[in-house]
Order: C-alpha cells, then structure tokens, then sequence
C-alpha cells in the first residue's frame, strides 16, 4: 500500500529540484534523485576511488512500512522542505 504523502511529493516534485539532504546517506552527500509513484530515488556521491561513478538507489513505496527510521527521515526532509516552499 502506498502512503498518502506520496502524491504530496509527486505533485510538489518540481519544488523539490536538486534538493540535498543534510546528513550523509551510506557515509555521502546525497541527494534527491527523483520521485515517482513507485519509488523514491537518492543519488549518492561518487567516491574517492571512483569519481565517475553515478550511484543511485531507489526506495520503493510499496515496502514504506519495512523502511528502516534513517529511510523515513529521507521522506520527512522532503516533507520538510515542501512545507517551506511554495509550490
């Protein structure tokens, strides 16, 4: 089941462009790769040994209720940053 909030953060998406997250995801910068109906998308910075390297990663929505509380956070700064802006 996917949570009500989701169409928030599709409809606000354009709000949201090239937003970055505070705290570090996997130990790097990270930031918003996406929204869609079917999964959120963080692109992760590259690292030292592999500046080329584009890594995203894709929570999908359908498993929000098994999402660990560091995964929710990720959603709550989106949230946190539609209510900040107009959109």
């Amino acid at each position: 089941m996917i949570p009500e909030f989701v169409s928030s953060l599709v409809k606000g998406k354009k709000s949201l462009w090239n937003f970055s997250f505070d705290s570090k995801v996997c130990g790097r910068p990270a930031q918003l790769g996406g929204v869609g109906n079917k999964a959120l998308t963080i692109k992760l910075g590259a690292s030292a040994k592999y500046p080329h390297l584009d890594i995203k990663g894709f929570l999908n929505w359908d498993s929000y209720d098994d999402w660990t509380p560091e995964e929710k956070d990720l959603v709550q700064a989106l949230l946190n940053e539609l209510d900040s802006s107009s959109f």
